[in-house]
């Protein structure tokens, strides 16, 4: 179960982007892979077409979700979800230093 949603902001645990930021763009449940801004970069070659122009365009990539933290009020940590008035909230766990 994937803890994380479209709009947050994350930090790169480990991996050649760790400890950068960044908000993330799209959720692959079924592969458990995320796109994060500006995160995992790799350069991708375009043709040039009528309506834009070629060359080689640097564009994030995905990377496993257990490489990720949510971050809540500016620290990372992990997420608990817990009932309140009948609604699921989800909520910092413990706060990681």
């Amino acid at each position: 179960m994937n803890r994380l949603k479209k709009g947050d902001m994350v930090k790169i645990i480990s991996g050649k982007d760790k400890g950068k930021e960044g908000k993330i763009l799209m959720i692959n449940p079924s592969k458990d892979q995320i796109t994060v801004e500006g995160i995992n970069l790799v350069s991708k070659c375009k043709k040039e077409s009528k309506d834009s122009k070629g060359g080689i365009f640097q564009v994030p990539a995905p990377i496993p979700s257990s490489k990720l933290m949510l971050i809540i009020k500016s620290k990372p940590s992990k997420v608990k979800y817990v009932l309140h008035k009948g609604k699921k909230i989800r909520e910092a766990k413990g706060q990681v230093k």
